[in-house]
């Protein structure tokens, strides 16, 4: 930063506008459909507000507390679960809100709006500490905000707003790196589920026919790995939560290491096997699964079904399928319970899946590892760019924190 720069913590309130919106009742169709933007606090998770979904009428502009606000406002979400709360949006035209979200006006004699929009960015945590409200829930509201400090740079005692503008352009700058290698995962992920569609086939045919699971291979069942163990020592371990949130089709690293001790009371895996869940929270996700191609040890939890494939079987060509539309619809009909879903053993023998044939009525194993081949190497352009992805995120992060590590807590 340069020397010459004086940094003052100013009261948000003595500089800016905020206003919050409202939302023209539901039960009015003439307040809806109409051609006035209208947003709500979900959307804040544009973070550049464009565009959005919401549109409203004049009847239903004149008849609720909602108003117009003007393009380059800081949006605040004001209350709501999950991550809602705190967040920072900016919008780029002209619109109107719910009651849920607190806009900061423009004022361009002492601040850069994108400038401030970044900077709340880095007070997500600290907006939500200051809500009201309990259960979790909580809310701000706009005398929080009127009394939230604000880093502004002064030079030669008046607001430095180049300062600012460079500030804000650097950060832009690398949301626009971010976004066009976000566009970039997104296509990938796309072609990859094309490849999957050409690729998968889901119906039978002369070379693709239904063979069921328990003709693949031998079934045998995970066992152990509490919680309080997953991170007891160094041996590689799946616990079956994982699979939900952190594996898709194969395991590409693992997230517990466990003790030896713990080992002796968890299932060994032998290179190949697939790993399906046998419960889980909703039938649509019950069953999921992951095959495990690494030549080292590494042991299995409890609550996990495996199967060993017989050498006429890919397991990384199961692994695509498995995940597959068709299985998963055949995993969703046999998954028990309600609250907490249960996938039997049995079941899953009993699911099928289509393997392609040769032409003289064999197990085609060289078709098998050729889509696998294909289907991976997709995989590994996607993990790359996500790599990337995380990297600029981080720097961001990092970015942020040096431009703005002057700001502190007023007394």
């Amino acid at each position: 930063m340069n020397n010459d720069i004086e940094w003052k913590m100013v009261k948000l309130g003595d500089i800016s506008i905020i206003s919050s919106g409202g939302t023209p009742s539901t039960e009015n169709s003439s307040f809806w459909g109409g051609n006035i933007p209208w947003m709500n606090s979900g959307e804040l998770n544009l973070k550049i507000v464009n565009d959005v979904e919401g549109r409203i009428t004049d009847t239903g502009l004149k008849c609720s507390s909602t108003h117009w606000i003007p393009a380059r406002c800081v949006l605040i979400g004001l209350a709501g679960q999950g991550k809602t709360r705190g967040t920072a949006a900016y919008n780029t035209i002209p619109l109107c809100t719910n009651q849920s979200i607190a806009a900061i006006y423009p004022n361009d004699d002492i601040y850069n709006s994108k400038y401030l929009y970044y900077f709340f960015e880095t007070q997500y945590e600290k907006l939500r500490e200051l809500s009201s409200g309990g259960g979790g829930r909580g809310g701000l509201n706009k005398g929080h905000l009127q009394k939230y400090f604000i880093p502004i740079p002064y030079k030669n005692g008046t607001p430095d707003l180049e300062t600012q503008s460079i500030i804000a352009q650097k950060l832009s700058d690398m949301d626009s790196l971010i976004s066009a290698k976000e566009k970039l995962l997104a296509k990938k992920r796309n072609l990859k589920t094309a490849a999957m569609q050409k690729l998968i086939k889901d119906e039978e045919s002369e070379n693709w026919r239904k063979v069921k699971l328990k003709e693949c291979g031998k079934f045998t069942k995970g066992s152990g790995i509490s919680r309080s163990e997953s991170n007891s020592g160094s041996i590689p371990a799946v616990r079956y939560g994982e699979l939900y949130t952190k594996h898709n089709d194969y395991i590409k690293q693992f997230y517990s290491f466990i003790s030896k001790e713990v080992a002796d009371t968890a299932k060994r895996l032998t290179k190949g096997d697939i790993l399906f869940t046998a419960s889980g929270e909703t039938k649509e996700d019950i069953g999921k699964s992951v095959a495990f191609l690494n030549d080292f040890e590494a042991f299995a939890g409890g609550d996990l079904i495996i199967l060993s494939p017989f050498k006429d079987f890919d397991s990384q060509f199961m692994g695509f399928i498995l995940n597959s539309e068709y299985v998963r619809k055949q995993k969703a009909e046999t998954g028990q319970g309600d609250a907490v879903v249960h996938i039997r053993t049995a079941a899953v023998q009993n699911l099928y899946v289509l393997i392609p044939f040769t032409s003289d009525g064999k197990i085609d194993y060289e078709e098998q590892k050729r889509i696998a081949s294909i289907l991976s190497d997709m995989d590994s352009e996607i993990t790359s760019i996500e790599k990337e992805i995380t990297k600029f995120q981080n720097l961001k992060t990092a970015m942020m924190q040096k431009m703005f590590c002057f700001t502190k807590e007023d007394e």
